[in-house]
């Protein structure tokens, strides 16, 4: 009897999931599901696209870019896709979505070079942020990663590994019943019912070709500056060195390089200025901007340009932008 309910509940909600997905619009979070909806009557205009987390979405700057790019006699027109919290396979629904009707040439794909994330972030979980982009595809993925290993990898970091996945993907399969079932607006209507939050202004996600400038915030003090001081010192003695992390993660980099190859486009990955032990790195031949390195770019790592620890300032993002675009057209240049 128990497997009859089961078996009559698994129909029954296929069947309300079938007549909602018909019926409902797709889950959109507003930040990214703007950009998304807005590129796809405007995306021709633009041949780059920059795509990451909050160190893409609030460093790297179209209008900057576009005209350091056009000093080297090299002309781009470039929009920031990125988003905060962005992380693979998050990244990956985005780029599906934003090319999949395309018909117009992309020059240059930019992205933050990271490996897969398991865990939902806890602000996230439950919300249109994190629900709709739980599709099959990135379920796969994500399955695959709770079990891959990688180079190097012991016995004890494959459990561990293991471990986590079985924790973490549950909450996957739960956001993605959500999505299939186009519940995933649930959570934020009741916010804005109940804690008034304000509805966002979709448009600021759209102007200056996608980027947001970093907030503005006091330079960094007290605790938080001898924090930051005492990791960067520490980063400067033991450079970072690379790691290729999991199989799956660089499956998910092969995955960028193959669309990349499918609009014709050049793919990049980039290692944001982040001070940290380890840089996640490809294993394939991708073009690879490493700047996780203090000592090779001190400027973008002196507090005055930073934001906090992990992020830029409004002018340390102006630095990197132009560090970016020169080390591109650096790499486009016709081989002798």
């Amino acid at each position: 009897m128990k497997w009859l309910n089961a078996f009559s509940f698994a129909a029954g909600y296929s069947l309300i999931a079938s007549a909602l997905i018909h019926m409902m619009p797709p889950v959109r979070p507003s930040q990214l599901g703007a950009k998304l909806d807005w590129l796809a009557d405007n995306g021709a205009r633009f041949d780059t696209f920059f795509i990451g987390s909050s160190r893409v979405h609030r460093q790297t700057v179209p209008e900057i870019f576009d005209a350091e790019m056009a000093t080297h006699g090299l002309k781009t027109s470039s929009y920031n896709l990125a988003g905060d919290g962005m992380r693979p396979p998050e990244d990956e629904f985005v780029m599906e979505h934003a090319f999949a009707n395309r018909t117009a040439p992309v020059r240059l794909l930019l992205v933050e070079c990271n490996f897969v994330e398991l865990k939902i972030p806890d602000g996230d979980a439950g919300t249109s942020r994190a629900i709709y982009w739980h599709d099959s595809a990135r379920m796969k993925r994500l399955w695959r990663c709770c079990w891959s290993s990688g180079p190097g990898f012991t016995v004890s970091d494959y459990a561990t590994r293991a471990w986590k996945g079985v924790r973490q993907f549950p909450a996957h399969i739960q956001h993605w019943i959500w999505n299939s079932g186009r519940l995933g607006l649930g959570n934020d209507l009741l916010t804005a019912t109940f804690l008034g939050a304000p509805p966002r202004d979709d448009t600021r996600e759209l102007g200056a070709f996608g980027y947001r400038p970093p907030k503005a915030v006091p330079p960094m003090n007290g605790s938080a500056l001898r924090d930051y001081e005492k990791d960067l010192a520490a980063v400067k003695k033991n450079p970072p060195q690379h790691s290729t992390e999991d199989y799956e993660s660089q499956a998910a980099l092969a995955w960028k390089k193959k669309l990349a190859e499918k609009l014709g486009a050049r793919l990049i990955l980039i290692a944001s200025p982040y001070p940290k032990s380890k840089t996640f790195a490809p294993r394939d031949n991708i073009t690879f901007l490493d700047f996780s390195d203090p000592n090779r770019y001190p400027e973008l790592y002196v507090p005055e340009h930073r934001r906090d620890h992990g992020h830029l300032n409004v002018r340390g993002s102006e630095i990197y932008t132009r560090h970016i675009a020169r080390q591109i057209a650096e790499a486009l240049k016709p081989q002798p």
